[in-house]
């Protein structure tokens, strides 16, 4: 009886750790997300896909999938990435909102890719003189 108790004990303290876990990426990615809102013209609330541009792929917000090419020529929508892309991290990477209502999006990714090149420096890219303006007037406001 007394291994049955620790163990449904275990089972408890384990669960809360891996709750606590998810909750703090979802914190993350929701301040990744009121950040893009400041600094985008794109309403971020009724954005369905952001696309990858080291990817070349999209994650459908709709339906939690990503959707990639395969030899460049069938497209798969699958929960996860696929294992040549294992070291690739999502979260750290660079995202862009698309305005696009319809399921294929990759039917515009020749002006994704064009719009949005490709970088794939290890290094931290220096900022944009618009998003330099906008941190500023952040902090300005925050002052006033």
């Amino acid at each position: 009886m007394k291994t049955i108790s620790y163990f449904a004990i275990a089972l408890i303290l384990l669960g809360t750790n891996i709750t606590k876990a998810q909750y703090s990426t979802n914190a993350d990615v929701a301040q990744e997300l009121e950040g893009l809102m400041k600094t985008s013209d794109v309403d971020l609330l009724n954005v369905r896909y952001f696309y990858y541009p080291n990817l070349q792929a999209y994650f459908d917000r709709e339906t939690s999938t990503y959707i990639y090419s395969r030899d460049g020529k069938d497209w798969i929508e699958s929960a996860k990435l696929p294992n040549a892309l294992r070291g690739y991290s999502v979260s750290n990477g660079k995202r862009v909102p698309i305005e696009y209502n319809g399921d294929e999006p990759y039917e515009l990714i020749q002006e994704h890719m064009k719009e949005y090149p490709a970088n794939y420096s290890a290094k931290r890219q220096p900022q944009t003189a618009d998003a330099k303006q906008a941190k500023k007037d952040d902090s300005t406001l925050a002052f006033n």
